[in-house]
């Protein structure tokens, strides 16, 4: 059939004929790679987080969140088993962000008090401030289980060093329990029914986890 539309194929000087949309580091080891910005917010469901924002040498991005850990019910109500977990979900928690910090400035520096996440969150943008656009990193970046690249989730494997490092030196790897392709389509849907519900978070940040207590 010959379609014989006014104007349909009519074109200008003004027409976008390249699309400048963000686009994103894939799963794998990344070098020259440099911190953008980092931020404490709080999310619209009243979530607290700490964010990072990277971008490597060829303009792609990747975001990494940490949300406030947070039992169900008030702290004083859980059981000692409970308790114990919290103390270890906000201790890997400091850890992974630690391995974050100190890839930019000196583990002399991630030595501080603070008696919320808040304090803690609003200490790392200040030792972060002169880092960002300025030193150069390596990362590993892989799939959460919200199928968004980002950083691991655990802290005793290396995912994240200095360039200054020489590559035939790197301690990081890929292993066995790395997520370095989507997972099921089906658990997209899911993805945009929490984006949808946080808005008010970055386009580049992941969606909010879950991270209750108890389990």
């Amino acid at each position: 059939m010959n379609l014989n539309i006014p104007n349909l194929y009519s074109v200008s000087k003004d027409m976008e004929v390249v699309s400048d949309a963000a686009s994103y580091m894939n799963a794998g080891i990344h070098e020259n790679v440099v911190l953008t910005k980092v931020e404490y917010n709080i999310s619209k469901n009243g979530n607290e987080f700490l964010a990072f924002y990277f971008n490597d040498e060829y303009g792609d991005s990747l975001s990494h969140t940490e949300y406030a850990p947070k039992p169900r019910v008030p702290f004083e109500e859980l059981d000692s088993k409970d308790k114990e977990a919290f103390y270890n979900r906000v201790n890997n928690q400091r850890k992974r962000i630690g391995q974050i910090v100190t890839s930019f400035i000196s583990k002399d520096l991630y030595d501080f008090t603070s008696n919320s996440f808040k304090e803690f969150a609003e200490t790392i943008v200040k030792l972060l401030q002169s880092s960002i656009n300025n030193t150069k990193v390596r990362i590993k970046v892989v799939y959460n289980n919200k199928n968004f690249t980002t950083l691991p989730s655990y802290w005793k494997h290396r995912f994240i060093e200095n360039m200054n490092i020489p590559k035939e030196e790197s301690r990081i790897k890929l292993l066995d329990i790395d997520t370095l392709t989507k997972t099921k389509p089906n658990i997209i849907s899911k993805v945009n029914e929490v984006l949808d519900t946080e808005d008010d978070l970055d386009p580049l940040s992941v969606p909010e986890m879950k991270d209750e207590i108890p389990f």
